[in-house]
C-alpha cells in the first residue's frame, strides 16, 4: 500500500490486534480474570472503556482498510511528464493545484475548492477540478484553454481530460413565473386526460388548446 493513510491504519489494526491476541492469551492460562465464579465482569470499568473504544477503532480501521483494497479507483499524488534512459521529471499534485489556482484568479466567478489526478487506460491521465461558480458555465471554458496553454508552455504536459465539477453554484438569473405557472397547469390537464383515457377510452377530449379554424364564406 503506497498511500500513507493505508499504512498507517494497518500499523495500528496490527497493534490492536496485537493487543486482543495477548489478552486471550493470559485470560485463556488463567493470568487475566475477566469473568469471576458469578459470571460478572471482574475488571474495572476503565479497562472495559479502553477494550471498548479499542474495538470500536479496530472496527472503522478494519472497514478503511477493506475500502481502500477494494476501491477501483486509484488517485495519483504525481505525474512524470518525460523520460529517457538517464532521468525522468514528475509533478506533483500541489504544484498542479498551484496552477489551477493561478488560471482561476484571473477569471472573475470561479474559485477552485480541489483538484483529483487519477489514471485512465493506454497510460492516460484524467485532470477533476472541483470549482465555486458565479456566473455563467462558459467562465469554465475560458479557465480549460487557460489552462490546457499554461501547463503546454511551462511543462510541455496536456492532461488527456480535464473535467470540472461544480460544487457551489450562483447567477443572477431569474426564470419566467408566469410561464412556468402556464406550462405545470397545461401539464397537469394533459396528465388528467390520459388518466382518464385509461379510465374511459370513448369519452375523452384532448384538452390541450387548438388554433380557432377560419370559416370560409362561398358567394
Amino acid at each position: 500500500m503506497k498511500n500513507l493513510w493505508e499504512r498507517v491504519a494497518t500499523a495500528v489494526l496490527i497493534v490492536i490486534g496485537g493487543v486482543f491476541v495477548l489478552v486471550a492469551l493470559l485470560s485463556l492460562f488463567g493470568r487475566l480474570t475477566i469473568f469471576n465464579s458469578q459470571g460478572a465482569l471482574a475488571v474495572d470499568v476503565a479497562v472495559q472503556v479502553l477494550m471498548t473504544l479499542l474495538a470500536m477503532v479496530f472496527v472503522g480501521l478494519s472497514a478503511f482498510v477493506l475500502y481502500r483494497c477494494f476501491s477501483t479507483t486509484v488517485m495519483l499524488k504525481e505525474i512524470m511528464l518525460n523520460k529517457d534512459c538517464c532521468s525522468s521529471m514528475r509533478i506533483t499534485k500541489k504544484a498542479v493545484h498551484s496552477v489551477v489556482e493561478k488560471c482561476t484568479e484571473m477569471v472573475d466567478g470561479v474559485n477552485v475548492l480541489k483538484i483529483k489526478m487519477f489514471p485512465l487506460p493506454n497510460s492516460q491521465v484524467a485532470l477533476k477540478i472541483y470549482v465555486k461558480l458565479q456566473g455563467e458555465i462558459t467562465l469554465l471554458d475560458k479557465v480549460r484553454f487557460m489552462l490546457e496553454e499554461s501547463l503546454k508552455k511551462t511543462l510541455g504536459y496536456t492532461f488527456d481530460i480535464i473535467e470540472f465539477q461544480i460544487a457551489q453554484f450562483k447567477n443572477d438569473f431569474r426564470p419566467n413565473e408566469e410561464q412556468a405557472t402556464k406550462q405545470a397547469t397545461l401539464q397537469s390537464a394533459q396528465r388528467k386526460y390520459m388518466q382518464d383515457c385509461l379510465k374511459n377510452p370513448a369519452n375523452t377530449q384532448d384538452p390541450t388548446p387548438k388554433p380557432a379554424s377560419k370559416s370560409t364564406k362561398v358567394d
